[in-house]
């Protein structure tokens, strides 16, 4: 039995107890009154459904929207239809408020907040959160809504979900439907019923809305007009779900930058600025920008490197090479532990050594998406610069030649334009290197250039990016001169979109069901976009800028496809065009064309296989047909890049070809075949790409005087041939503008040197003698000419160029010998006639993507054909009236056109693996 003061500690434990119980409920019943009024000015991040992709903060909505109508960005912005709606919508809304002079209290300090969401039901859904007072300003609403149903153009309605009332107005003009509800401090609306459903979903269950749904390290700019946040992983994961190419993932890296990333948004004249900033959180181990952990950031120095063609570009700088693999390694064993553990099987079977690869970087890494002829797919490079670019040479070779000896294989080794390509037989290669960011290298190939080491995907990318560089199609300071304006500064990460080569492919890659949506959004506005990351204690500072261009010109949907008549489909994408060729046997017409894996096949004007053969190098000219037997069986002549090729209607060699390069350090350039005396006994004109001229005859012995001819550079156009009383003469140009005459035994008859080369063969306007006999042409620079061959100029002047990159040549129908001149400037393309009048002028087109052809096929039928291969489309116009003659199509070659006994026109156009024609009406 307990003693009395035992029974005394338990009562007074007892009361302390029931006094605490009582104390703990005080509190509780506190705090539930806290959040009770708390939960009256709700923060909407608890109401936003998880699934957005950008949020969009405004402070003071309409003080923003009347600060960016007074800017000069305004202008681009309206040409944006969902813009120009907008504004049309607010203008009412300001109309409204100032016929019930309610507008200091409807538009002043007026918080709206917008979120972005992408769904399978509808195409792009839009809440919008409005800062509200429902016991200040209810009656002010129903006032404006009053407004709204006296103009008869609205029809409200009412439904009730999970017991909360919805508000629902029909425009009855457009059938749209904006549906709102009041919920604290917040009016909620829609144009996507589902996302409000959504919306009140969260409402109901209030646990849900408890928690802020907001990552705490975004960071928000409460002072600035707008602020946007990205929610990256949702972005790339909506990407990859509407992508018809499902295999690896092309959004790897946009995944990875963060769940979300936040900026202050302001407009400066042409261009929108985003500033933001990123702290390293703590699991910073899977946090992408972790590689970048103790790097200071480096310069960009690919300039002349990267090709025109480009569509994006991933840049990664860095200041020690060992610590950045480290940090790799790090990031890999959180996302694909796999990728480091298939590195050591594959050091172990090759006797790899990683450690020794990975110092020899200096800095600097990037990986650039380039425009492809393969459907669904993109071309890759990936530069990494070395500091030994000798000894990472050697380790390659020496790899390739191990995976050759052991897998019993062969790689490809391709001499291109003075470039060896060397293949490296190990699918995924690049991904041992960088992980998951260089998926889709089922194939690899490398090259050298300056201190890079350079891989490609495929075979056509390495042609593509080496022939880029030996044009100086690259990006530098005078072009793609926005993409590279943030590019000068030190960064550690940066991503840069070419915008229309990116929508042209993106677009290619979209499902069906998604096509019509992002056919609505005007990417011609776009001029260029670029992102920058760059470490800053524990921080990234994040600035970014998008430039938008001021018109916007539509001829037409470009992605309307003519009825097909035949329709081929190659096992490889197309390298050439369709070359049309003649059957003399059957009288009819064929097809000549090669792949990109050097394959050569004939078809038949049907659309059926003939037969296929490889033929060992690129073709570098048009096809060519001769009848070398004379016996009316005609034969195929082209030049690759190392070889003269005579192929028999059989797809067999004619005997002695081929005729291969005898300098093995130079590759063939251009050809000319021409029967001098109308026997069938031809002679074959071949340049090389280092200026020298071969004047075959057809055994093959050199003319004298042209064993080779030497000429100062490389030839701009194949030579041409014209006689003046019964003497042969033919003309040379060269890339530095220098121009030269010959006779056939060498000698220099007439020589003349413009300030820019020409881009077309010469019209010749024929005379009895030198001085009646004119070459006429316009340069690059649009200086256009008639000079006869005593160096008297019968005209010189100035053509308008529309910008100062414009360029400038000839169009010529070779068989009629009739001419236009053409002027391709950036999304655009002019088109003179003999006397300079415009035939046509539109907003197609961009310099160094555009090839123009004229077929003069008689009075009625001239027909330009303008080929944009920015955005694989082409255009067929009327030569007489300007007018387009059909709908655009999908195209990424020159087409060929084929004027039928029956007066009809078969157009053959190629566009990736498929070869198809249609009839012209």
């Amino acid at each position: 039995m307990p003693s009395r003061n035992s029974y005394l500690n338990y009562r007074l434990l007892w009361v302390g107890s029931i006094f605490i119980l009582f104390l703990v409920v005080l509190m509780a019943t506190w705090v539930y009154q806290k959040i009770a009024e708390r939960d009256q000015t709700l923060n909407y991040w608890r109401l936003i459904p998880e699934e957005f992709i950008a949020v969009i903060e405004t402070q003071n909505f309409f003080e923003t929207f009347n600060h960016y109508r007074k800017q000069p960005i305004w202008q681009n912005l309206l040409q944006i239809d969902a813009v120009s709606a907008m504004s049309l919508y607010i203008e009412d809304l300001e109309n409204v408020a100032n016929k019930l002079r309610k507008t200091s209290q409807i538009l002043k300090n007026r918080a709206i907040t917008l979120s972005i969401h992408f769904n399978s039901q509808e195409n792009v859904g839009v809440l919008l959160f409005i800062s509200f007072n429902p016991e200040k300003e209810n009656a002010l609403l129903q006032e404006i809504l009053l407004s709204f149903k006296q103009t008869n153009q609205f029809f409200f309605s009412q439904r009730r979900f999970k017991e909360i009332d919805i508000i629902e107005a029909k425009n009855l003009t457009s059938d749209q439907i904006f549906s709102y509800i009041i919920y604290k401090n917040y009016l909620i609306g829609t144009f996507s019923s589902i996302l409000l459903d959504d919306v009140i979903r969260k409402i109901s269950n209030e646990q849900s809305i408890l928690n802020e749904f907001k990552p705490a390290y975004v960071q928000t700019y409460l002072q600035e007009r707008v602020s946007i946040h990205l929610n990256t992983i949702k972005l790339a994961e909506w990407l990859q779900n509407i992508s018809q190419h499902k295999k690896g993932n092309d959004f790897e890296i946009l995944k990875n930058l963060g769940a979300n990333l936040s900026f202050r948004l302001s407009p400066s004249y042409k261009r929108f600025i985003f500033q933001g900033s990123l702290p390293i959180p703590k699991q910073e181990d899977k946090f992408f920008f972790s590689i970048f952990k103790h790097q200071t950031p480096q310069p960009f120095g690919l300039k002349g490197l990267v090709p025109e063609a480009t569509a994006l570009l991933f840049h990664f700088s860095f200041s020690y090479a060992d610590k950045f693999y480290q940090n790799l390694t790090t990031y890999w064993k959180t996302e694909n532990a796999t990728l480091e553990q298939n590195q050591q099987k594959f050091t172990e079977k090759y006797q790899f050594s990683w450690q020794n690869f990975y110092k020899s970087w200096d800095g600097e890494i990037a990986l650039c998406y380039m425009e492809s002829d393969r459907p669904l797919a993109w071309n890759k490079i990936l530069f990494i610069k070395t500091k030994n670019i000798g000894l990472i040479h050697k380790q390659l070779q020496k790899l390739t030649q191990t995976i050759d000896q052991q897998e019993k294989i062969s790689s490809l080794n391709e001499t291109y334009n003075g470039y060896l390509i060397i293949q490296i037989r190990q699918e995924q290669f690049p991904t041992f290197l960088l992980g998951n960011f260089t998926q889709n290298f089922e194939e690899c190939y490398f090259t050298l250039e300056k201190n890079y080491l350079v891989f490609f995907n495929n075979l056509q990318a390495a042609r593509q990016t080496i022939d880029a560089w030996n044009q100086a199609k690259t990006w530098n300071e005078k072009t793609q001169s926005f993409l590279l304006t943030e590019l000068e500064k030190k960064h550690n990460f940066s991503f840069v979109v070419n915008p229309q080569i990116f929508w042209n492919k993106l677009f290619e890659n979209i499902v069906p069901e998604w096509q019509n949506a992002f056919k609505q959004i005007p990417i011609e506005l776009v001029e260029g976009f670029g992102l920058q990351a760059t470490q800053s204690g524990n921080t990234f500072t994040l600035q970014a800028e998008l430039s938008l261009d001021k018109k916007i010109d539509r001829i037409n949907d470009p992605f309307t496809a003519n009825p097909t008549v035949t329709k081929t489909t190659l096992p490889q994408p197309a390298f050439t065009p369709a070359y049309l060729t003649q059957n003399p046997i059957e009288n009819s017409t064929e097809i000549l064309i090669q792949d990109f894996q050097n394959k050569l096949y004939l078809i038949t004007q049907k659309g059926k296989f003939v037969w296929s053969r490889p033929v060992g190098s690129p073709m570098r000219s048009k096809v060519f047909q001769l009848d070398i037997y004379k016996n009316n069986r005609l034969q195929y002549a082209f030049i690759g890049t190392d070889r003269f090729n005579l192929i028999d209607r059989s797809g067999r060699n004619v005997p002695t070809f081929p005729l291969f390069n005898p300098d093995t350090t130079a590759q063939f350039h251009t050809l000319t075949i021409l029967d001098l005396k109308n026997s069938k006994d031809y002679w074959f004109i071949i340049s090389d790409t280092k200026g020298r001229v071969y004047f075959y005859d057809s055994n093959k012995y050199l003319q004298t005087g042209w064993k080779p001819k030497k000429l100062t550079h490389k030839l701009s156009v194949p030579v041409q041939h014209f006689r003046i009383q019964n003497k042969d003469y033919f003309i040379l140009a060269q890339e530095d503008g220098l121009v030269q005459v010959f006779d056939l035994q060498g000698n220099e008859e007439f020589t003349f040197r413009l300030e820019s080369k020409v881009f077309s063969s010469f019209a010749i306007e024929q005379g009895s003698t030198k001085a009646s006999t004119y070459l006429v042409n316009t340069t690059e620079k649009g200086i256009f000419f008639k000079i006869n061959l005593q160096g008297e100029f019968a005209l010189r002047e100035q053509l308008f160029m529309p910008s100062k990159k414009a360029q400038a040549m000839l169009c010529i129908d070779e068989k009629n010998k009739d001419w236009l001149i053409t002027i391709i400037s950036h999304n655009q393309t002019i088109i003179l006639d003999k006397k300079g009048k415009t035939l046509f002028e539109k907003n197609v087109g961009t310099i160094a993507k555009t090839e123009v052809q004229y077929f003069n096929l008689g009075i009625s039928k001239k027909i330009i054909a303008i080929t944009d291969k920015s955005s694989n489309t082409s255009y067929l116009v009327d030569a007489t009236q300007g007018k387009l003659l059909c709908e655009p199509f999908k195209s990424n070659k020159p087409v060929s056109i084929l004027l039928l006994p029956n007066g009809q026109v078969q157009v053959f156009y190629v566009f990736n693996q498929v070869i198809q024609s249609f009839m012209l009406n």
